[in-house]
């Protein structure tokens, strides 16, 4: 049996008058549907746990504090990365 790792990285970092952070997720079993606008959409989900409701509600506290959220799958084709800004 092989065991697979799963690395999340998170970075941050304040630039003139807003607050970034990247979310990186390198787990195999983690959706490459990533990239698409729908990812943000109500009930999308690839997985049997959750509704699919996450990223949706993500969206909306963000953009309602005047941010931005976008989402791509990672260069090597492993995971996904999902970055917002905030102002400050």
């Amino acid at each position: 049996m092989s065991h697979l790792i799963s690395v999340i990285m998170m970075d941050t970092s304040a630039v003139q008058d807003h607050a970034y952070c990247d979310y990186n997720n390198s787990d195999r079993e983690f959706p490459f549907f990533v990239g698409k606008s729908s990812v943000f959409s109500k009930f999308v989900s690839k997985s049997f746990q959750g509704i699919g409701l996450g990223l949706f509600i993500s969206k909306g506290i963000i953009e309602a504090h005047g941010g931005k959220i976008s989402a791509e799958n990672n260069s090597n084709g492993i995971g996904a990365t999902f970055s917002f800004s905030l102002p400050s």
